[in-house]
């Protein structure tokens, strides 16, 4: 808590919450918090970034229960419905990423 009140009363020309916590040097705003359309898109990107990986551990989790089923067809179908939300799920996080740039570029941020 300490660091956090004197980056407050160091960060004499910049104000914002980025400069104040020193996520950037005041000079490129695009990588901290300088603004809220910034601070958006980073927490887009965070999300993004972790659903990709969810994915890819729901799919090898499937490959499990597939393998694992040893022809029992109960088995088999969760393990073919765990794979068709992953691949919906990726669908989806990746019409999240496009609408993001889309927006980012319509909006010159």
């Amino acid at each position: 808590m300490n660091q956090i009140i004197d980056r407050i009363y160091a960060a004499e020309g910049d104000k914002t919450l980025g400069g104040i916590l020193g996520w950037f040097d005041g000079t490129d705003k695009s990588k901290g918090l300088g603004t809220i359309t910034s601070f958006v898109g980073n927490i887009v990107t965070l999300a993004v970034d972790f659903s990709f990986v969810l994915v890819t551990i729901m799919v090898l989790y499937s490959a499990f229960l597939y393998v694992s089923s040893l022809g029992e067809e109960a088995k088999a179908e969760t393990a073919k419905k765990t794979l068709i939300w992953a691949i919906v799920g990726f669908v989806v996080i990746g019409l999240a990423e496009v609408i993001k740039n889309v927006m980012k570029k319509e909006t010159g941020a």
